[in-house]
């Protein structure tokens, strides 16, 4: 036993600490700074990049939380977490390592971001967006097909919005385009709450009329447009085919609702609804527009799916 103490203690003792610059970052108000470590140089840089990034982010943050609060007082737009957004709308200049160092086996990276650099980047890149952006602002209002444009250019919206907010307090260009943002969504919230919808049916089926209408209704009310019959009101129209099997003794019933919106029709979809019941067709078609409007909730837009010409035609069983 002796002997074996007298061998551990002759084995010299490894300490691995990390660089001095590592645990005690340069404070410095002109840059945005990050350190990494990591098992490679480049999982080291990696992790600096990230470091940088989220303090990018943070700065997003503090703003965002006031922008998304104030955009949804109107009611304007469906988003996704601020964090997720801020993390996508982060852009990062040429990063200058100023640390990379290696202690058995680890290895360390700072680096950094010139804040004057990351501003020219931001607003270079405001720029070349908002100009896809310029014709709804020469419009005092929008129509319908202004509406699905700006529906289709949420995301874009969005990462616009959140790029202005990272740079707003130090830039007038941020300023000027996070204006241009919030007055056409505020233009899309005006549309939204004077817009009427009416729906029709373009089938031969009284049927299926009297048990598909009352919920694509019900779904355009879930989107928060009001129903209307009247000719001003932007006009809906469906049509459907249906056809039956029985196995078993249950009857399926399967559906494909072709849907429009517009006169003409800017924004067309088929959506394929699959019920079934034990007894009757109308309870198997019943089965159908309960499955149809429980989709179409509040969380899933009818009228933001119609619009979307991103979204694949949609089974719902």
């Amino acid at each position: 036993m002796k002997v074996v103490l007298i061998l551990l203690a002759l084995i010299p003792s490894i300490v691995i600490s990390a660089p001095s610059w590592y645990d005690n970052p340069e404070l410095n108000s002109n840059k945005y700074m990050g350190s990494g470590l990591g098992e490679s140089i480049d999982s080291a840089k990696k992790e600096a990049i990230k470091q940088i990034s989220l303090s990018l982010s943070s700065t997003i943050s503090s703003n965002l939380n006031e922008t998304i609060k104030t955009v949804g007082n109107s009611g304007t737009m469906e988003t996704k977490s601020s964090t997720e957004l801020a993390n996508q709308s982060v852009l990062l200049p040429k990063i200058t390592w100023k640390h990379i160092e290696e202690d058995h086996g680890i290895y360390y990276a700072q680096g950094s971001v010139d804040k004057t650099e990351v501003i020219n980047l931001y607003e270079n890149t405001l720029r070349s967006q908002s100009k896809q952006f310029e014709y709804l602002l020469s419009e005092k209002e929008i129509n319908l097909s202004d509406y699905l444009s700006i529906t289709q250019s949420s995301e874009a919206l969005q990462t616009h919005l959140i790029q202005s907010t990272t740079i707003m307090s130090e830039s007038e260009i941020a300023k000027n385009e996070y204006n241009k943002v919030m007055s056409i969504l505020d233009k899309q919230n005006a549309f939204k709450n004077s817009m009427c919808m009416t729906v029709t049916y373009k089938g031969h089926s009284s049927f299926e009329r009297k048990m598909l209408q009352p919920s694509i209704e019900s779904a355009i009310q879930n989107s928060g447009l009001k129903l209307k019959s009247d000719s001003s009101c932007e006009l809906v129209t469906f049509n459907s085919n249906s056809t039956t099997s029985k196995n078993n003794g249950i009857r399926t019933e399967s559906v494909k609702i072709h849907i429009s919106l517009g006169s003409p029709a800017i924004a067309s979809k088929v959506i394929s609804v699959i019920g079934s019941s034990s007894g009757s067709k109308k309870a198997a078609m019943s089965d159908v527009s309960s499955k149809f409007l429980s989709h179409f909730d509040q969380r899933n837009n009818l009228v933001h799916y119609l619009l979307d010409s991103n979204l694949p035609e949609l089974i719902v069983k």
